[in-house]
């Protein structure tokens, strides 16, 4: 899986071909990982995550903990795959990211 860790490497070595490239501006780095919110989604399909993808699986503190961690690596924008899960579940996931995960990011 990729770590914060390893996002940092690779972004780092990014903005170094982006620079030796004489492009301008910077980059947006983005990440896709499925979403599981313990106590809220429930799973209806399982599968080992994807090669390279990330699980963000846990509670609301672990969840914020480990995006913050990927936002400090310079990830810009997450896509968040719910497809493991029912449309109920999905539709919960995405109430509770939005209520208590998302405000949490912004601060």
């Amino acid at each position: 899986n990729l770590t914060p860790e390893a996002m940092i490497e690779g972004v780092a070595h990014l903005n170094r071909l982006w620079a030796k490239n004489g492009r301008t501006g910077a980059p947006v780095i983005s990440m896709r990982a499925t979403l599981f919110i313990e106590g809220v989604s429930q799973d209806e399909l399982t599968y080992a995550p994807r090669p390279g993808r990330d699980l963000l699986r846990g509670d609301i503190d672990t969840l914020v903990s480990r995006l913050r961690a990927y936002q400090a690596a310079g990830v810009q924008h997450f896509l968040l795959e719910l497809s493991m899960q029912s449309f109920e579940s999905s539709a919960r996931t995405m109430e509770m990211f939005m209520n208590k995960i998302k405000p949490k990011l912004n601060s």
